[in-house]
């Protein structure tokens, strides 16, 4: 009976760390949609979505004119006329969700479900990463340097050259500062 206890514990522990593998992938997976779908919506690649742009790609979304502007109003948090980066990742996948849960079949009341489920899940995951990424960034210049990272890798029990290496490895366009988006894209990657 002990043996089959402690297989049975083992094998517990071994699906939930896969179902946890499985929700870091899918949170990757969430992560570089939604950055690529920023992208595409900040046309003049300013950092942030204004008006005429988001109205512009509203077919991501299949949305008319009207629930563009609604959409708009809604993800600029701060009321400033552009949709910046933390306030895209923050709200978009929640309006995603909304949208994508009108259908009328049991099946699609359950699709929906799970979709604000997941939507809810990753807007709190956008939230902790947001306010880890102004711990590390001390200056509040909007990007993480070398030596901001190194002072704030207490966050994540790091040795100096442990926070050198992740450094390294989130900064991807090796300018020397992690970008928010960098840092959101990575910072689920297994390391961080």
């Amino acid at each position: 009976d002990k043996q089959r206890g402690s297989n049975a514990t083992k094998a517990s522990n071994e699906l939930e760390r896969m179902k946890e593998l499985k929700r870091n992938i899918e949170f990757e997976a969430q992560v570089k949609r939604t950055e690529a779908e920023f992208r595409k919506l900040d046309i003049d690649g300013d950092g942030a979505i204004g008006f005429e742009e988001f109205v512009a790609g509203r077919h991501l979304y299949n949305l008319d004119e009207d629930e563009a502007k609604r959409w708009f109003a809604e993800l600029d948090e701060d009321g400033d006329g552009q949709i910046e980066v933390t306030e895209f990742f923050k709200k978009i996948n929640r309006k995603r969700a909304e949208t994508q849960s009108t259908g009328h079949s049991a099946d699609a009341v359950l699709q929906g479900h799970q979709m604000r489920k997941q939507a809810w899940d990753f807007e709190a995951q956008a939230r902790k990463l947001e306010r880890e990424f102004k711990a590390f960034d001390a200056n509040g210049d909007g990007v993480i340097e070398l030596d901001e990272f190194i002072k704030g890798r207490h966050i994540y029990n790091l040795s100096e050259d442990e926070a050198r290496a992740w450094f390294s490895e989130i900064d991807l366009d090796k300018d020397g500062q992690i970008e928010v988006t960098e840092f959101l894209a990575r910072v689920n990657r297994g390391k961080i």
